[in-house]
């Protein structure tokens, strides 16, 4: 899979590629002081009890925050902001995880590893009986979901969804995604 188109007609061709990763943030002052800033910045009420409340649901994604951000600058309704993030949210993960099947070849089985932890977090050993795989292709399977930043592994050394929003997606939709022809 690549990220940028190769060919020499791409204006891009010979630029060098770098990444940039920015992660989920750990703990909840990141969010609320991300979203404090947000708010002096655009000159609007920032609501201590309700920003709180939105970076615990947002789960300290800073894709998912900037989007608050901007519909609550637009708004000024934390409720209806929050409304409005939830419904995009459904849709960009719904989109995501339905091109994940075009390209990922056995995208079947990772969303079904995908479906079983956003169920509730589970040991290798739950997910090793659940699906009767050997260790070696369920480990490449979780590194791939962690890769693609699905997954991570918590304290206790469960399997857990690492974005909120792709919960609620998989509890609300159960994840039906098409299954990629060959």
């Amino acid at each position: 899979m690549s990220i940028i188109d190769p060919g020499v007609r791409n204006p891009l061709y010979g630029r060098s590629l770098t990444q940039m990763r920015v992660g989920k943030w750990m703990d909840s002052s990141t969010s609320i002081n991300f979203l404090r800033e947000g708010c002096r910045q655009n000159g609007i009420p920032f609501r201590g009890e309700e920003m709180a409340e939105v970076a615990g649901k947002l789960g300290g994604m800073p894709g998912w925050l900037t989007l608050f951000g901007h519909q609550y600058a637009i708004s000024g309704d934390t409720k209806k902001a929050l409304r409005t993030v939830r419904t995009q949210a459904m849709r960009i993960v719904g989109e995501e995880l339905e091109n994940a099947s075009k390209v990922a070849m056995g995208w079947e089985r990772e969303l079904g590893i995908l479906k079983e932890i956003g169920d509730g977090g589970r040991r290798f050993s739950e997910l090793q009986d659940r699906f009767k795989m050997r260790n070696a292709p369920l480990s490449r399977n979780l590194q791939m979901l962690m890769r693609l930043e699905y997954v991570e592994k918590d304290v206790n050394g469960m399997y857990v969804i690492s974005d909120p929003m792709v919960e609620e997606y998989l509890r609300k939709s159960k994840a039906t995604v098409k299954r990629r022809e060959f």
